[in-house]
């Protein structure tokens, strides 16, 4: 299926411009409201310098760390830089021996300017020690670093004082300060250093957490001093002290004390900053469930005796519409290098440079090795290469992440897995400590989706579903909305039709990882290393779409279809009023029961009949719109081909006197009793017999579906199979189309296919066909007619399911043809299915495909799609000299052909005709290469159109000879088993034949 790279292009676009407002996060028309970022960006610090804003925030264990996000409104912010690539390169940063920095990585960083200068200062809590980063350029670099005596300064400020004099506040519970340098780099030996504020959490409670997360400014010759604190029984809260000398003393109180309109928690943690027009913001945040800890931007104003008073904490007061691009698709393109950050180890190895340059929104899960990651192997892809064994995706290196985002979001992606290993998982996650992905998962040589749930300590895999083919579609939707906090997942064959996998995963906040959820993209390895994926676009959106296809079986009756038989004491089934039309009532009602089930009863009862066709072997729901008079005529017994199956009580729970959807297999609304049926494809007798009188049914529906969520009426109709055609959408003169077959809504298990594909003569040619693998054969074609080509194929071991690829065509563009539209189309596609041999009709498909105008442009598409299916048939095929095997020759010369196109596929300056020239050339060597397959010898050794005594005399003339007889040219037509001499087993084979 080719990919369509065009598309996610587009949707990073618009992302990057900004997305339509959704719900409260988007500006009504006059002012943004809170949450303007509505994403994991906890422990902010802001600065303005002239008209442009600057925020530092905490990632913790992703790498490159502490991003630079930059705003000109204080609402639409864009990373433009990160302080570090990597910080240290230990076991617990790479993920090994166990260790990790899962919560701990930089904390809360202090953002500053000075004299020309910025300045950030943070703790490493894994490391155990404290840094000061300075750059002249806070958005291209280069940074300095310097590490201060002492160890670990807990969510400490920086303050450049009037008098040139630097200072750091810090600490828990106790707010302290320390000296530094004049610029910055030290501890300054002598300075102050001493604890400010004793109990700085009093003004807001007692108990709980203590007062943390210091911003200090000096505003008016005034010190203040933010702080939170979380007392016991309250709610996260802002607090200020104030004094008029920098260690004292402190007067406090609170400053904030409120959540907001979507959420309790309370609103704190943070500074504050002024705009150019002289007006005040706090710029604080909020703990918002999975999503993570979100910041708010809340107007302040000061009172007359000069403390800060914030305002409404849902509205930020500022004129704008918000974008998000601090999240962005991606189609993995190289980029410009535009992250400059300082990188504190040797470069050298895994930490070296490999020339790749991704996207600024993106940050990998611990440290990344760069020697198995790239956007230039496959120029517009992203390859992540293997390059240790893991145990699961926490302990995984090269995992790549960006934030979640509420109040909905969802991340796909397409993979082309053809390159996996024995053991590898590839896919896309919900990264937290309870983490949730799809993806693929290599079993030998058979790839299969699974959905998998895990934690620390365990996983568990919820679903697994063969796959047959290279390039698949995933996609993960997280739903935050009210602290939904849910996420599901999602895959595709197509890109078009999405089935849901596993269950749904209930994220929650784990203090361990103490971040929200991730995207993450990955690929790890169990077994062995060496294997690679190439993923070739991620795409945002802020919608969940859900599942759009349903393969659940379905039969759909009017319940005064019935065939109504027997009269039990003056009760029986008759037409009354339904719904919508007529329904089938068992009556009078006079409280009468027919309780008994054994067969002698049901015949004396009153039964109503439906011939039923079931479409596919399976359990089916059954579900009534019934209505019930009361508890007591609230029942009915239930069969199949007058076998007695089960029997329904307590409709009227559901019912409650009106016509309602009841599922009577199940237990909602109190009903008991019921079962699903187990039912075999084809015609079958559906029994009803009254119980109780008093109920009415109007429709009856079977499903196998297990949604609780009543029948849609009409029934939408079930997919028909189908043979969908699937191409581009336009094409370049001259170039070659490729054209894939995908057989879809397979209910049943197909083995093979006559299709037969017509297409305008004077716009295309036809160039070959292949099976979309090595268990698809294309067994004979027929391409004798211009403008039709007839295609056999047999599905070794049978497909079925949603949409299977199954056929890759190639076509061409007529030489001379530009500027016109043609159509290719499937006009018959007969099916054989199941074991038996039966034979269906499949729904038909087309596609009209624009030829361009004439320009340079080549297009490589169909020489891709050809070196990939021919070396998917390299390593498929086994040396030997057994009937399916190979000569080595024969193997030899089809890399030799695999390797020339890839040459042209690789040079720039290939020319369209040399590209095709070279797609025909490996066709007509695949082609070589099949008809090499060693075919098991005949017995027929006379060539008298028999097995008989004769042939077996032929062989045992030349019984003992071998390749290095003088007569081998004669004799090895006796060598049954092609292994180079004539011995026993070829005399055993011989007479195998004639015995049969």
């Amino acid at each position: 299926m080719p990919i369509r790279k065009w598309a996610v292009l587009l949707v990073a676009i618009v992302f990057t411009l900004g997305l339509l407002p959704v719900g409260t996060t988007y500006a009504d028309g006059t002012t943004a409201k809170n949450p303007f970022i509505w994403a994991d960006v906890p422990d902010v610090s802001v600065i303005r310098v002239n008209d442009a804003y600057y925020m530092s925030s905490t990632t913790m264990h992703m790498n490159p760390g502490v991003p630079i996000m930059k705003s000109k409104d204080l609402v639409n912010w864009e990373i433009v830089n990160y302080v570090y690539d990597i910080l240290a390169d230990r076991d617990k940063q790479t993920l090994s021996n166990g260790q990790n920095i899962y919560g701990q990585g930089s904390w809360a960083s202090s953002l500053r300017y000075h004299n020309g200068k910025f300045y950030i200062a943070f703790a490493s809590n894994d490391i155990g020690k404290t840094f000061i980063f300075q750059t002249t350029d806070i958005e291209k670099g280069s940074w300095e670093k310097y590490e201060l005596a002492g160890g670990v300064y807990h969510d400490m400020s920086l303050l450049f004082d009037d008098d040139g004099r630097v200072y750091m506040v810090y600490g828990g519970g106790s707010i302290k300060v320390i000296e530094l340098t004049e610029d910055a780099t030290a501890i300054k030996p002598g300075g102050m250093n001493k604890t400010i504020i004793q109990n700085a959490s009093a003004p807001g409670g007692t108990g709980g957490l203590g007062a943390e997360g210091s911003h200090i400014h000096k505003i008016n010759g005034k010190y203040y001093i933010f702080n939170i604190s979380w007392p016991s029984g309250g709610i996260r809260t802002e607090l200020v002290h104030r004094a008029d000398r920098i260690d004292g003393s402190y007067e406090g109180k609170i400053a904030l004390k409120s959540g907001s309109q979507s959420n309790g928690a309370g609103v704190a943690q943070g500074g504050i900053v002024q705009t150019p027009e002289g007006k005040w913001y706090g710029m604080l945040f909020q703990d918002h469930g999975s999503v993570g800890r979100i910041p708010y931007l809340v107007p302040m104003t000061w009172s007359g005796d000069g403390w800060p008073v914030f305002g409404d904490v849902n509205d930020t007061g500022i004129p704008a519409e918000l974008s998000r691009a601090w999240v962005s698709s991606d189609s993995f393109d190289q980029r410009e290098k535009t992250i400059h950050a300082y990188h504190t180890v040797t470069a050298s190895g895994e930490n070296e440079d490999n020339g790749s340059n991704l996207a600024r929104v993106w940050q990998w899960n611990h440290n990344p090795d760069n020697r198995h990651w790239s956007l230039t192997d496959r120029p517009g892809f992203l390859r992540l290469t293997t390059g240790r064994t893991s145990t699961s995706i926490l302990n995984a290196r090269n995992t790549l992440t960006q934030r979640t985002f509420g109040p909905e979001s969802s991340g796909t992606i397409a993979i082309d897995v053809s390159h996996m290993k024995d053991g590898d998982y590839a896919g896309i996650a919900a990264l937290q400590q309870n983490y949730g992905f799809v993806g693929v998962k290599m079993t030998g040589t058979s790839k299969s989706v699974v959905m998998v749930k895990g934690n620390s300590s365990s996983s568990s895999e919820a679903s697994n579903i063969p796959l047959s083919q290279n390039v698949v579609y995933l996609r993960v939707e997280n739903d935050f909305k009210n602290r939904t906090d849910k996420a599901n997942f999602y895959y595709s064959l197509n890109g078009e039709q999405w089935a849901s996998i596993g269950s749904t995963l209930q994220m929650s906040y784990t203090l361990p990882h103490f971040m929200g959820y991730r995207f993450a993209l990955f690929n790890y390895a169990t077994k062995t290393t060496g294997g690679y994926v190439d993923f070739d676009y991620f795409n945002l959106d802020d919608k969940l779409k859900g599942s759009n296809l349903d393969n659940s079986s379905v039969v759909a009756l009017e319940a005064e279809t019935a065939a109504v038989q027997g009269v039990i004491e003056g009760h029986a089934w008759s037409q009354t009023d339904g719904q919508a039309t007529k329904a089938m009532r068992f009556g009078p009602d006079t409280g009468f029961a027919m309780t008994g089930t054994d067969a002698a009863t049901l015949a004396s009862g009153s039964k109503l009949s439906y011939k039923i066709n079931v479409p596919a072997a399976g359990t089916y729901n059954v579900w009534l719109l019934a209505k019930s008079a009361d508890y007591s005529g609230d029942s009915v017994h239930v069969g199949v081909d007058n076998a007695y199956r089960f029997t329904s009580n307590g409709i009227h729970g559901v019912s409650g006197g009106q016509f309602k959807w009841a599922n009577i297999s199940g237990t909602d609304g109190g009903i008991f009793g019921g079962a699903a049926l187990t039912l075999t494809p084809g015609e079958h007798e559906l029994n009803f017999w009254g119980r109780e009188d008093g109920l009415s049914i109007d429709r009856i529906y079977l499903t196998t579906s297990s949604s609780t969520a009543d029948p849609i009426w009409p029934p939408v109709e079930p997919q028909a199979p189908a043979v969908s055609l699937s191409a581009p959408s336009t094409v370049k003169p001259g170039a070659s189309l490729a054209v894939s077959l995908s057989l879809d809504a397979m209910i049943q298990t197909v083995y093979a296919e006559d299709i037969t594909l017509t297409y305008n003569a004077d716009v295309f040619e036809y160039v070959s066909a292949i099976g979309a693998n090595d268990k698809v054969q294309v067994a004979g074609e027929d391409s004798e007619t211009a403008g039709q080509v007839r295609l056999i194929a047999a599905n070794i071991g049978g497909v079925s399911g949603a949409s299977t690829l199954a056929l890759n065509v190639t076509f061409k563009v007529k030489a001379g043809v530009h500027d016109t539209t043609g159509t290719i189309a499937v006009t018959r596609a007969e099916l054989g299915v199941t074991a038996a041999g039966t034979e269906i009709e499949a729904a038909l498909s087309s596609k009209s495909i624009a030829v361009g105008s004439v320009d340079a442009v080549v297009d490589k598409t169909a020489l891709t799609t050809a070196i990939t299916n021919a070396q998917s048939l390299y390593d498929a095929a086994v040396v030997g000299t057994q009937p399916g095997q190979y000569p080595q020759s024969a193997k030899d010369a089809l890399l030799v052909a695999i390797n020339t196109a890839k040459a042209v596929k690789d040079n720039g300056n290939a020319t369209q005709a040399e590209v095709d020239t070279a797609v025909t050339a490996l066709s007509s060597a695949v082609n070589t290469f099949k008809a090499a397959v060693v075919k098991e010898a005949s017995a027929d050794v006379n060539q008298d159109g028999r097995y008989s005594i004769g042939d077996l005399a032929l062989v045992a003339n030349h019984y003992g000879k071998d390749a290095g007889s003088a007569d081998w040219t004669t004799a090895k037509k006796a060598d049954m088993n092609n292994d180079g001499k004539i011995d026993i087993v070829d005399l055993a084979f011989v007479a195998t034949k004639i015995l049969k």
